[in-house]
């Protein structure tokens, strides 16, 4: 709920601290509430350092308010840092008994939150869906707005996520109205992120292509300049622009997700530097699912977009291996689309590798996604059809890529 001016949010909660005294309970919100936004917009250690010294000022206090709260937010923070979420899963879920036991409204929103990060974090959709409803319940009664919003942006996230994007595009006109009717502060950029995710895999961006060029170029460090690049994959400027503007990416909440889409175009040019510049930040992530706050953004596996990279570099075992591991972590996620997308690169990648057996690994690979029925104008249907184009033409899908690039580049 937080609203653009996160500096001036810190100030207004930093201020209140030498008025209180050392065992005031509200010293402890006010340190976690100060570490969550700036872990948010990243702050790294410094949000490490606030949640140390809530830990010492609730051990003072020592009362079950300030323990669901600090555990919470050092659930938050610990997750947006990067670490595995398995490790702090049970701060999340302490903080949950402990707010259910109080019967507090707002320790059970705060709690809720927790859990909805590491939730996504380790790609459980399925717990997601099953804290939704109790967590607008919570917020409602403690008259939080951002609670009773959030359900309806993680429903839409969970719909992309599942491949239901009929669903998701009618989820987000209702979301845009809920927000409009309680005013919160999030939902126009959360549902904008969303409109334009959905919309790449409909494969529509590209309607909105002069519209992210002039966004880029008022801003060559926002996430427009790798939309524009997505949404114009034959358009060499556009792609000039992510290479340079990817160098000065902010390092916040939102970068890991802007260097997975930014691994696509750099696997659709076999663009090895960029490649390499993804890897290198994407396979700390491991196993983690790649997420934008408590649910806005949601974009998958980290290790289907590190194999991705991989691709474009050209390392195309280490790429097999992290895009097998997509597939796995996709269906247990029963994130549908997402795994539908990681069986086609894994695809791409044995088609050009060509190891014994690797066509007819492929070939099953794209029946298995064919089968889904994800339909042709999507842009996972797309790549599919350009697979079975390259199969057909006895040729890699990277050559027949450049082909058709150079068939357009004119027009």
């Amino acid at each position: 709920g937080v609203g653009d001016d996160r500096n001036g949010a810190l100030i207004e909660l930093a201020e209140p601290l030498d008025l209180l005294a050392s065992s005031a309970p509200l010293r402890v919100e006010l340190l976690c509430a100060s570490a969550m936004i700036v872990s948010l917009t990243g702050g790294g250690s410094a949000a490490e350092r606030l949640i140390q010294t809530a830990e010492r000022e609730h051990h003072d206090v020592g009362s079950v308010r300030t323990e669901a709260v600090w555990l919470a937010a050092r659930a938050i923070v610990s997750a947006v840092d990067g670490r595995p979420p398995e490790a702090f899963l049970d701060d999340a879920e302490r903080s949950l008994l402990l707010a259910r036991s109080a019967d507090d409204p707002i320790l059970l929103a705060i709690a809720y939150q927790a859990v909805l990060r590491l939730a996504y974090a380790s790609g459980d959709l399925c717990r997601v869906d099953s804290i939704l409803e109790p967590l607008a319940t919570a917020s409602g009664r403690a008259l939080l707005p951002f609670g009773v919003v959030r359900r309806h942006l993680c429903q839409v996230t969970n719909a992309i996520a599942r491949g239901q994007l009929d669903d998701a595009r009618a989820l987000i006109a209702e979301t845009r109205e809920v927000g409009q009717r309680f005013r919160t502060n999030s939902v126009d950029g959360a549902s904008a992120s969303q409109e334009l995710l959905l919309e790449l895999e409909l494969d529509e961006l590209g309607q909105r292509g002069d519209m992210l060029d002039a966004a880029a170029a008022m801003n060559p460090q926002s996430q427009a300049i790798m939309i524009a690049a997505l949404a114009r994959p034959h358009d060499e400027h556009a792609h000039a622009r992510l290479v340079s503007g990817i160098a000065d990416l902010p390092h916040n909440d939102s970068r890991p997700a802007v260097l997975a889409l930014t691994a696509l175009a750099a696997a659709d040019r076999r663009d090895a530097l960029l490649g390499q510049r993804c890897v290198n930040e994407l396979e700390p992530l491991g196993e983690r699912t790649i997420a934008v706050g408590f649910g806005s953004v949601v974009v998958g596996p980290a290790s289907l977009f590190t194999g991705v990279a991989r691709l474009a570099v050209g390392q195309l075992d280490r790429a097999r291996i992290l895009l097998e591991r997509a597939v796995r972590s996709s269906i247990e996620s029963t994130g549908r689309l997402w795994e539908g997308h990681a069986r086609l690169w894994l695809a791409e990648t044995l088609l050009e590798r060509r190891a014994e057996g690797d066509v007819d690994r492929a070939v099953s690979q794209i029946d298995t996604v064919t089968a889904f029925g994800f339909s042709e104008q999507w842009r996972i249907g797309r790549h599919a059809t350009l697979l079975c184009d390259a199969i057909a033409d006895d040729v890699s899908p990277a050559v027949l890529r450049d082909r058709r690039r150079d068939v357009r580049t004119p027009a």
